[in-house]
């Protein structure tokens, strides 16, 4: 079996709210999410991400996972805290529209990986490994 990486080489799991959510006492632990308004991604299957510790916020938005772009801007906004891939939340935490909730709890994983079965591959699959291949290491190189 052949593997490509495909994405960062770790990803983590990230929580993160508006200072205007964090007015109230931050969560202290993650079953006082409960008592939070939590916006919530769903997987495309209706899944829910969990972690070490699960808790099933009752919150009052839940969009698609395809939709992150938009619970981040509803997280920036107030309408609750969002967990999804730290690196995606980056930008809104660099510009302090968003805030570490429970940065102790956050999850650390490996990233993204293609597997192939063979090393035979069709031409668009091979120009696609190859092309994230070579972003991969444009990356890497120190300009």
């Amino acid at each position: 079996m052949i593997s490509v990486s495909i994405g960062p080489r770790f990803q983590g799991l990230a929580l993160a709210a508006s200072p205007a959510d964090l007015d109230r006492p931050p969560p202290l632990h993650p079953l006082v999410l409960l008592t939070h308004d939590c916006i919530r991604l769903l997987f495309l299957s209706g899944t829910v991400w969990g972690a070490f510790v699960t808790v099933d916020p009752p919150g009052q938005i839940i969009i698609g996972v395809n939709a992150a772009p938009a619970a981040i801007e509803l997280a920036s906004a107030g309408h609750g805290i969002l967990c999804t891939f730290e690196n995606w939340l980056e930008p809104a935490l660099k510009a302090g529209n968003l805030h570490p909730v429970l940065p102790e709890w956050w999850s650390r994983f490996d990233g993204p990986i293609l597997y192939f079965s063979s090393r035979l591959m069709s031409a668009p699959l091979r120009a696609f490994v190859d092309l994230v291949a070579e972003e991969r290491r444009a990356k890497r190189t120190p300009t």
